[in-house]
């Protein structure tokens, strides 16, 4: 994999550089060759993080904003250390977390912090890129809930990587070793593969430790899924109809739920329609999401005809100038012919009132079945015409590399995630942090 594409997944996080890396690598284990010394990039980071502090406290105090001192990587190290014990007296009384920010053998100049600031006229688009998606690594936000999210599932393949790497020598046995772990991990054959032999390329008979493994495989994620990101878009047609299939449990009438309360807060005038008439429990689930998101609820007698319904509902929805359809369906097993079947009636049905129709018909899965997944995606994919897919549960599972293996095999649209049940909990795709959050990377760009 040529060094352009690793920096290129690993920026869109805020991990700029090769040198960055191998900075923070030292850092943590003070064993790589040629980067700084790891007591060295301490010291400035420490000054940096004061420099940074200190500007902020003038500002608050006096409105005025004064330069910050640059820092150079080639002052003596005896300099170093009266500077950084000058800058840690003025934050004796705000300690903050160390963050290392090396950056091609030499610090720039670190603006004040002030979120409320404009940005430089002169900032470019590709930079501003950069800044929104690094809004999902502020505390509360995304990356830190889908990296504890998804520990189970990077847990387990740390700890087998661990015994089996530590200045290891990537031979034949080494890599064959890694292969399993990896298909235990649920990333599939062809994943694997591509790991091993991007691996093999670069290390093979020379040592490797974890990390490098672990951003090998975050790389080879990243490419896999960053063309399949794709989040939810709608048009100006009405209605939008989006239908939501899957097998019971999968937290299908969930996702709906969160989705509806979602665009009803956009503005978006939402009907649901309750298409499973099977379950008994499932009008009076929907009925409460309905009732949070604002939204009118289309239902009829347990057992009635679901198609007829759903006919129902899209005249509803035209006459009364909804925006988007949400059509809840029964869970059903892919290997029950009769309900599959019944589920391709709704979709004639749909393309009847609407020959567009549906917009989207979204897959909902859960990730705990692990590679049953793939099965239940084949046969709702011929079934309903499956356009993209939702994957939920990511958060109490070991089995989160199974997206990676459908969307190896599939190649459908990834819409979002559920990390939890929260309506927050349910986030658009992102094909870096989840690359960085299951392969055990993350602490890269903390």
């Amino acid at each position: 994999m040529s060094d352009k594409k690793k920096r290129s997944w690993l920026s869109r996080l805020g991990f700029k550089s090769k040198e960055e890396k191998l900075a923070l690598e030292a850092s943590k284990k003070a064993e790589e060759d040629k980067i700084i010394d790891s007591k060295m990039a301490e010291k400035m980071a420490v000054i940096n993080a004061a420099a940074l502090k200190a500007s902020h406290q003038e500002d608050t105090k006096n409105s005025s904003s004064e330069k910050l001192p640059t820092v150079n990587a080639e002052k003596s190290e005896n300099k170093l250390k009266t500077e950084a014990a000058k800058k840690k007296k003025i934050n004796q009384k705000n300690k903050q977390s160390v963050k290392l920010t090396n950056n091609s053998g030499a610090h720039k100049k670190l603006p004040p912090k002030n979120e409320g600031s404009n940005k430089s006229k002169d900032s470019n688009i590709d930079n501003e890129k950069i800044d929104n998606e690094k809004n999902v690594l502020n505390e509360n936000g995304f990356f830190k809930r889908i990296t504890a999210g998804l520990s189970k599932s990077t847990s387990l393949m740390s700890e087998q990587m661990s015994s089996l790497f530590n200045k290891r020598k990537l031979d034949n046995a080494a890599l064959n070793d890694l292969e399993d772990i990896l298909i235990q991990a649920d990333l599939g054959l062809d994943a694997s593969e591509k790991v091993i032999s991007s691996l093999s390329k670069e290390k093979f008979d020379k040592e490797v430790n974890e990390l490098e493994i672990k951003i090998t495989l975050g790389e080879v994620i990243s490419e896999i899924l960053t063309p399949l990101e794709s989040p939810l878009t709608l048009t100006n047609e009405k209605p939008q109809i989006l239908l939501f299939v899957g097998v019971n449990g999968s937290g299908k009438t969930t996702t709906l739920g969160k989705l509806a309360k979602k665009y009803s807060t956009q503005g978006k005038k939402v009907m649901i329609a309750a298409g499973d008439t099977f379950r008994a429990a499932a009008v009076e689930q929907l009925t409460v999401w309905s009732d949070l998101a604002g939204a009118k609820i289309v239902s009829g007698k347990q057992g009635s005809d679901a198609a007829g319904l759903v006919y129902d509902a899209i005249d509803q929805a035209k006459s009364e100038g909804v925006d988007i359809l949400m059509i809840d369906t029964a869970g059903r097993l892919q290997n029950r012919a009769e309900l599959m079947d019944e589920l391709e009636k709704i979709v004639r049905v749909i393309k009847k009132q609407d020959p567009s129709a549906p917009h989207h018909c979204i897959l909902v899965l859960d990730a705990t079945v692990g590679q049953n997944a793939l099965m239940q995606t084949n046969v709702f994919k011929d079934s309903a015409g499956v356009t993209g897919i939702i994957m939920t549960k990511l958060d109490g599972t070991a089995k989160g590399g199974v997206l990676v293996a459908l969307a190896e095999k599939y190649k459908l649209p990834i819409h979002a995630i559920g990390i939890g049940e929260k309506i927050e909990d349910l986030e658009n795709f992102s094909a870096a942090v989840f690359s960085a959050a299951l392969s055990g990377t993350s602490a890269l760009v903390h």
